[in-house]
């Protein structure tokens, strides 16, 4: 049987946050995708996707990447970089 969606997630804990939008850079910094007013799961705070396996396939299996997570602390409007994460291929 063939992959057909994959369903990933980021550890991170964003209970408390809002406006949580995540981009995609390679290391050097190219831009590559946005993922924009997300929501976290409110038990952990983790944050889940899920996409169809050729283009999961086509962002992670290449390159390494890092999801830039930013949001707004709840009730306030100052947006802040709240976690960098390194995906690399396997």
């Amino acid at each position: 049987m063939d992959t057909q969606f994959v369903v990933y997630r980021l550890d991170v804990d964003l209970r408390g946050y809002e406006n949580i939008d995540v981009e995609l850079v390679t290391p050097d910094g190219e831009h590559r995708k946005w993922f924009r007013d997300l929501t976290c799961d409110p038990k952990d705070g983790a944050l889940y996707g899920a996409c169809d396996a050729p283009l999961a396939a086509s962002a992670f299996r290449f390159e390494p990447l890092i999801a830039r997570i930013e949001a707004c602390r709840r009730g306030q409007r100052e947006r802040e970089l709240v976690a960098e994460l390194c995906v690399t291929p396997k």
